[in-house]
């Protein structure tokens, strides 16, 4: 309505890779799950997007530590059904740090358990809630890192 074209990218239809535009715009970093990993709600995202030719302030890319965090919690790796998780370290795809993903094992999982599987969304610790002040604390500080962890896992076993 204001004179600008518009159109959407969505959970139905995508038009634009979402997880790097998600992971540009700041809203997270991409985790080993190959999803985007925000501070406040993990890898519990649904990403949409407006393209649009309006004229907008960018946002920048975030980095809270997600990186050396993923690369000690193995969690989700460890937890997949499908094996489409890598334990490898991260690489340079498009530009972008980030995990190989069997994108493809993933799919058939969820296409045979006619359902979706999540099972790496509910292994991410900051889908279950990490305490703020260690998530600002938590770049390049391996201690940190391991207390999420440790703190991850007494959850669990409560």
């Amino acid at each position: 309505s204001l004179g600008y074209e518009a159109q959407t990218d969505n959970f139905f239809e995508y038009y634009s890779p979402m997880t790097a535009l998600a992971a540009s715009a700041g809203i997270g970093q991409i985790g080993r799950c190959n999803c985007v990993i925000s501070k406040e709600y993990g890898n519990r995202l649904k990403i949409g997007a407006v393209l649009t030719n309006i004229p907008l302030t960018e946002d920048r890319p975030v980095d809270f530590g997600m990186v050396e965090f993923c690369q000690s919690c193995l969690k989700c790796a460890i937890d997949c059904p499908a094996k489409a998780i890598s334990f490898k370290g991260p690489e340079v795809f498009n530009g972008l740090l980030q995990w190989r993903h069997h994108d493809t094992k993933c799919m058939e999982m969820w296409m045979n358990l006619e359902t979706g599987c999540g099972i790496c969304m509910a292994s991410c610790p900051f889908s279950q809630g990490v305490e703020p002040n260690l998530i600002n604390e938590m770049k390049g500080n391996k201690d940190i890192i391991l207390k999420i962890i440790s703190i991850d896992e007494e959850k669990r076993r409560a």
